[in-house]
């Protein structure tokens, strides 16, 4: 009986301490039991952000949970989406501080496949917006750029399909060049152009109705760079520098090198120097001017 009491109290003694250490061993491997069994929950942190709320250290990203196409990292800015059309052609320019006077440019015949694409990384960087009239054959050639003009928050305006001179045609055939450009553009971007520009500025009362019919104000320019009679970085520049006020609209064309390195430069040195650039509508509102469909501007005073 002695044997069998003393057997009782040794195993006793011997559960007591195997259950002590079990527990002390659980509560130190608290962690490893959270991500083995998720029916034990620490609530600190947080699964759909994947961070511990109590010490806010970013944890690496699951990508099991989050899908490819949308993993995107907090730090990160989403860039632009050249192929998504949900954003506005010309939205409210942040306006510099020390701006007080306010220009144009525009530039017409392109898209260019090469060039387009510097003069908008150079609009970006500037905090800039213009405004492209562009030509529906070269519009079909290079659809990604037309996103990409549109996608920035330039402004796109219709200059005819192969830039013909609209006073030399019929009313049908003069209505046909804007009408297809902007059936194409409506096609790539699903809006319609705002602005139209007559090549060679080249319009009469029959072409300035048929802009009316389709709610496109007439746009020409004050400042004239004859960039594409002189293709010279320098000639261009000190033609835009030289006439350079408030409310111009400027004549350039993106089909060209020199066009856009010359515009380039300009931003680059004008930005500091109380100017900024934005989209023809832009500088109409800056300037409490409604643009009427089927007038002509020259310039926004």
């Amino acid at each position: 009986m002695h044997k069998f009491k003393s057997l009782f109290v040794f195993l006793f003694i011997l559960l007591f301490f195997t259950a002590s250490f079990t527990n002390k061993a659980f509560a130190e491997d608290q962690n490893y039991d959270i991500n083995q069994d998720q029916t034990i929950i620490d609530d600190n942190y947080d699964y759909i952000t994947n961070y511990d709320d109590a010490d806010d250290t970013d944890e690496p990203y699951d990508t099991n949970f989050i899908d490819d196409s949308t993993y995107y990292d907090d730090n990160q800015t989403d860039a632009p989406n050249i192929t998504d059309t949900t954003n506005v052609i010309t939205p409210p320019i942040q306006t510099q501080t020390n701006a007080t006077k306010y220009v144009a440019l525009t530039f017409d015949d392109g898209p260019s496949a090469s060039l387009t694409p510097q003069i908008l990384n150079a609009l970006s960087t500037y905090n800039a917006k213009a405004t492209f009239f562009l030509v529906g054959e070269m519009v079909a050639n290079s659809p990604d750029i037309v996103k990409m003009i549109y996608n920035s928050g330039n402004e796109i305006g219709d200059h005819t399909y192969d830039h013909a001179q609209l006073t030399d045609l019929s009313p049908n055939e003069a209505q046909a060049e804007i009408q297809q450009t902007r059936d194409l553009i409506m096609s790539i971007i699903g809006k319609s152009p705002t602005l139209f520009r007559p090549p060679y500025g080249s319009h009469d009362q029959t072409v300035d109705s048929i802009a009316s019919s389709y709610n496109l104000p007439v746009i020409l320019w004050d400042v004239d760079t004859l960039d594409w009679e002189y293709p010279d970085v320098d000639y261009v520049y000190n033609n835009i520098a030289s006439n350079l006020q408030d409310g111009s609209i400027i004549l350039l064309h993106d089909i060209h090198p020199t066009s856009v390195q010359a515009a380039i430069k300009i931003l680059q040195d004008y930005s500091n120097k109380g100017y900024q650039f934005v989209t023809v509508s832009q500088l109409a509102s800056i300037k409490g001017t409604c643009l009427i469909p089927g007038q002509a501007y020259y310039d926004v005073p």
